[in-house]
């Protein structure tokens, strides 16, 4: 009786830590099923630190001869592990922040020849430079 208490307990325990969502979460993307994984920052600073601190490690793997993967992987090439490793800092760049950041710039510059800019904008900032050149 004690046991099967036990081990209704346990399996409770197991349900309640499967439920959980933490580790490598399946994401669907078009056919293809791939694991993801979320990496925290504290601000753009950590960010940077980190993705920095990669980027060196590939740069003292390219400029020596030690091996910076496991032995469980020894059949990989030093090479694989260095793409692999400067395929994950560029998804780690922060791609949609710096579109952002680049469109801002083309705003506040007033940069008419810029894609992205909106039309109306675009518009009224060549009347205005228009207005400009008539007055001078």
């Amino acid at each position: 009786m004690k046991r099967n208490k036990i081990n209704k307990r346990k399996i409770k325990s197991l349900q309640t830590i499967a439920q959980r969502t933490y580790g490598l979460q399946k994401e669907r993307i078009g056919k293809h099923t791939y694991r993801t994984a979320k990496v925290h920052f504290e601000d753009f600073e950590d960010h940077m630190m980190r993705t920095t601190a990669l980027l060196d490690v590939c740069i003292l793997a390219l400029e020596s001869e030690g091996k910076f993967y496991s032995k469980i992987l020894s059949h990989k090439s030093g090479d694989i592990a260095i793409q692999q490793a400067l395929e994950l800092v560029i998804q780690l760049l922060p791609h949609e922040d710096i579109s952002k950041y680049q469109q801002l710039i083309h705003i506040l510059e007033e940069d008419v020849e810029a894609l992205g800019l909106p039309k109306k904008l675009k518009k009224l900032i060549k009347m205005n430079a228009d207005e400009k050149e008539k007055n001078i």
